[in-house]
């Protein structure tokens, strides 16, 4: 049924996924956006957006684990590969220490950016470090919290240096929390 819904925008959400997607390097072809997942991917997805600060090009926010994850499947759904949240190791090789121009408490005036508007990481990655702190996948769905990694617009550029990582509660639905996600090709 859901699938019925999508069919007019499949097209659309493919083209909008797939031009977002960058390699994660020496990960075996795995693929991850290049930036948070913006509100208009998520609003065409889900057909709804939790965002506190509302913008098409900004990265969805107030969004819980239940939720990205939800997120995940309904996109699997759409591009017929798996779509999943990045694990730590896979978000480590995306991000860059000490990236001048990060979205930090320094120079964001209190709100999360528009994706993709700070200087990417050696590997072409954006906002891996400040904008929104993003959730990731644990190695296991059992248990109360998931790591939240990156840091946010609300932390100093000093703290974002190194790579944040932070348990939150799953429900969890923050203004400086987000996601990207991670699609495996030839899996679904």
């Amino acid at each position: 049924a859901y699938f019925d819904l999508r069919a007019g925008d499949l097209d659309a959400i493919q083209e909008q996924v797939f031009a977002r997607l960058a390699p994660l390097p020496e990960a075996g072809g795995l693929l991850m956006f290049r930036t948070e997942v913006p509100q208009e991917i998520y609003q065409r997805v889900m057909n709804t957006n939790p965002s506190r600060h509302a913008g098409r090009g900004l990265p969805v926010d107030s969004v819980s684990w239940p939720e990205a994850q939800e997120f995940c499947e309904r996109l699997t759904w759409l591009l017929g590969l798996r779509v999943r949240l990045p694990r730590e190791a896979e978000f480590r090789s995306g991000w860059k220490a000490d990236v001048e121009g990060a979205w930090s408490a320094d120079n964001s005036g209190g709100r999360s950016r528009e994706t993709g508007t700070s200087p990417p990481s050696d590997a072409g990655f954006f906002d891996v470090a400040g904008n929104l702190a993003e959730w990731l996948q644990p190695t296991s769905a059992v248990g109360e919290t998931a790591l939240v990694a990156g840091g946010s617009y609300l932390d100093a550029a000093a703290a974002l240096k190194t790579l944040r990582l932070a348990p939150e509660e799953k429900r969890e639905r923050a203004r400086h929390i987000g996601f990207r996600v991670v699609v495996e090709p030839g899996a679904n």
